[in-house]
Parts: structure tokens; sequence; C-alpha cells
């Protein structure tokens, strides 16, 4: 019963060290889009907003985080997540230099991958 608390402690820790992983994931792909945070993790459906929430998601997949931890950081449901992801495959596909900028901030972060 005594290891239960510090079980906790430990989950609670890790559960904080994937918050602040996904929010310097997000704000970079914000900078890029020219967004600001609570834009992007709000229900703000302009272009720039949207495309930057969908490039995260999309970064966050890729570097190891749970669907289900994407869905409570963004506040959005599952089927939405992965029309986001669909929709930033669309985005990467087309445009060369959101890709170059979505891999260069992947890799800037690779060494924290969940």
């Amino acid at each position: 019963m005594k290891e239960e608390p510090i079980i906790k402690e430990a989950r609670d820790k890790h559960q904080l060290g994937l918050f602040y992983f996904c929010k310097t994931v997000s704000e970079d792909f914000g900078k890029l889009c020219g967004v600001e945070m609570e834009t992007m993790v709000s229900k703000n459906r302009k272009r720039e907003a949207v495309a930057a929430r969908q490039l995260s998601m999309y970064a966050l997949t890729n570097l190891g985080i749970n669907g289900k931890y994407i869905c409570w950081f963004f506040n959005r449901e599952r089927t939405s997540i992965y029309y986001s992801l669909r929709s930033a495959k669309n985005i990467l596909d087309t445009e060369e230099k959101v890709l170059e900028h979505t891999n260069n901030i992947i890799k800037k972060h690779e060494q924290r991958r969940v």
C-alpha cells in the first residue's frame, strides 16, 4: 500500500512531461504558422490555426504520442484526429517548404521521443 502514492507521483510526473512535450511541439508549429497556442487549442477554424493544429497532431503521432492523449491535449474527438492526420498528410504531400519545416521540428524533438 505504501508504494501506491509513489507510483501515482511517477505517473503524474510522466503525464506532466508529456504535456510540456506536446506544448513545445505545438508552439513550434504555432510559430511556423503565426498562431498563438491558445488559438490552436481553441475551436477556432481560421486557416492558419487549423493548419498549425493539424501539423502538430501529425508531428506528435510521429513522435510516439498516443492518440487519446492528443485528443485530450487539443480537446478534440477521436475522429477529428484521424481527419487532421489525413489533412496534414495532404498538406505535406503538396507543400515542399512545409514538409521541410515539419521534418526539422520533428528532428528537433526526436531525442525526447516517447
